[in-house]
């Protein structure tokens, strides 16, 4: 289940920052929006055990090559979504 959580977790990330980084004439800016405030708020009803996991995803992806170009969008991630309690 853990890495079924990681999984998809990673998934939603590469969308956001797709969507993040996509030039206006690919995305409408509003409709980017709506798609980034309806993450936040469904991510904002994990209760604390569940951010924890979300927590060192985020911490574990940050290191990786992979997303090195990305990683102040992975350290902000929880204060962007409003996760920081």
């Amino acid at each position: 289940m853990e890495n079924l959580v990681e999984v998809l977790f990673q998934s939603l990330l590469n969308n956001l920052i797709q969507i993040e980084e996509a030039e206006d004439h690919l995305i409408d800016p509003d409709f980017s929006v709506e798609l980034m405030e309806s993450t936040a708020n469904l991510l904002q009803t994990l209760n604390d055990k569940e951010i924890k996991t979300l927590i060192s995803i985020l911490e574990n992806l940050a290191v990786k090559k992979k997303y090195s170009n990305n990683k102040y969008y992975l350290e902000s991630f929880l204060e962007n979504f409003g996760l920081n309690g």
